[in-house]
């Protein structure tokens, strides 16, 4: 027994020492906070790309993109959207949706975020909205989904908009919870059947 407890002893005291492996490295963390916020320069992506698991991880805001869809009794015209065919008496309902997608500085998904909404026009006015919500398509392991922002403007009126804003935040081993990301999108109606959005990512 004196002897497991002996042995006990030196293993608890024992203090834990990171290898140099561990540490992070300062100029990798610099260049990571560049990139967070979107001051980087072309160095910073070359010194992420020398550490491959690092760099899969590591957004590279060129590799933004933008995909719309929309019901299938929309199409897509110069200015926006229009019915697809003739409108009922009673109106038209048709959903929009905007799905951002970052890329690493490797090519990999780091997040897909969509942001759909769906009204009700009857010619003149948006008169209701139907439904409004956000997801996540894709997700990184590295990436929190944190808060959401919501909000619309009020029916019936010849316009109505849907704002949302995702809040992500993203942590790495050894650099911590370095960049949040706010991918966010308008999507708006217009009474006479038509459509428009903006995006970005903040």
């Amino acid at each position: 027994m004196a002897v497991a407890m002996a042995l006990l002893t030196v293993f608890v005291g024992a203090p834990a020492t990171a290898s140099p492996a561990d540490k992070a490295n300062p100029a990798v963390a610099a260049a990571l906070a560049k990139i967070a916020a979107n001051k980087h320069s072309a160095a910073d992506i070359a010194l992420i790309k020398r550490y491959p698991e690092l760099a899969r991880v590591v957004a590279d805001p060129s590799r933004t993109t933008i995909t719309k869809t929309f019901s299938p009794n929309l199409v897509e015209d110069g200015s926006g959207l229009k019915p697809a065919g003739p409108v009922s008496p009673n109106g038209l309902c048709g959903w929009v949706a905007v799905t951002i997608t970052v890329e690493t500085i490797l090519g990999f998904d780091l997040f897909k975020w969509k942001h759909r909404a769906e009204a009700c026009m009857d010619g003149a006015n948006v008169t209701s909205w139907t439904s409004r919500y956000d997801q996540m398509d894709y997700a990184d392991v590295t990436i929190y989904v944190r808060n959401l922002e919501s909000h619309a403007s009020p029916v019936p009126a010849y316009q109505a908009f849907s704002h949302m804003q995702r809040h992500l935040e993203q942590c790495v081993v050894k650099y911590g919870c370095y960049a949040n990301w706010y991918p966010w999108s308008d999507i708006t109606f217009y009474g006479d059947y038509y459509y428009s959005w903006n995006w970005g990512v903040a």
